[in-house]
């Protein structure tokens, strides 16, 4: 993981005074500014660093330090990738060169609950290091942690509630949606809650079948055997295997003969 930080100079407005400003002047919400402004830091730092493609910001809002890091799961081993495909590998030990680690392979995370990797990495420990790495990547008492910030962000959005004469930051932000209140909200996740509850543990059932009547490594699924399972269900009963599909999903084709084709067509 690796950082970089910037800070304002102590005779500068505030990033939010700059910024409130700018809003009052354009008529522009606060947020979609702040949005921008996230935006162009990104891509400044991978125009001017080696185009880091992992890269993410994080600012402090009302002094405006910020800070631009990447993460990314390192393997000495290139057996330990097994089950990628050349151009998996190839793209792996391409990120791990410009990290200054040429002779290793680098698995970017990526900044969504789950890691494409899963899908397809064979060895069991190599998931497992990529989905602990995922879960507690902001989480290890360094530069990068953010649960400090978080805490942080929860108190100003009660305050800001509090202002507006709502009891909540639910009551506010549901105030002008479909559900209006937390307790509809909630209401509605708890009937969803039970039958995906069931149909999750189905899945598991069908996976954990699939383990044990295989001829390899016999384990009880966790949560960094489910993407590869899933897949491997997946090839087992639908024959559906990515890497066959992939050719025609290029994004020129989805483009030209897809969006394209559908936008042009007679209705």
């Amino acid at each position: 993981m690796a950082t970089k930080t910037a800070k304002a100079q102590p005779d500068e407005p505030t990033l939010r005074e700059s910024l409130r400003l700018l809003q009052g002047e354009r008529a522009i919400p606060f947020e979609m500014l702040l949005e921008a402004l996230e935006s162009a830091l990104i891509s400044a730092y991978k125009r001017n660093f080696g185009g880091e493609a992992n890269a993410i910001v994080s600012m402090d809002r009302d002094t405006g330090e910020y800070k631009v890091y990447h993460r990314r799961l390192v393997v000495d081993d290139v057996t330990d990738l097994a089950g990628g495909t050349p151009g998996d590998l190839a793209s792996a030990a391409l990120a791990a060169k410009g990290r200054g680690a040429e002779g290793k392979w680098a698995l970017a995370l990526q900044n969504t609950t789950q890691q494409p990797a899963q899908a397809w990495l064979a060895k069991r420990a190599t998931r497992e290091r990529l989905w602990r790495a995922s879960l507690g990547r902001c989480e290890k008492g360094d530069d990068n942690d953010t649960r400090a910030l978080v805490q942080r962000l929860a108190e100003l959005r009660a305050e800001k509630a509090k202002l507006l004469g709502f009891p909540t930051y639910a009551a506010y932000a549901l105030s002008d949606q479909m559900a209006r209140t937390p307790a509809a909200a909630v209401e509605l996740l708890a009937r969803v809650a039970a039958p995906a509850l069931a149909k999750a543990r189905e899945e598991a059932a069908r996976m954990q079948a699939l383990v044990d009547e295989g001829g390899g490594e016999r384990f009880e699924l966790a949560p960094w055997d489910w993407q590869f399972m899933a897949e491997a269900i997946r090839k087992k009963e639908y024959a559906v295997d990515d890497e066959e599909v992939r050719p025609y999903l290029e994004l020129g084709r989805v483009l030209r003969d897809g969006a394209f084709f559908a936008a042009d067509s007679p209705r």
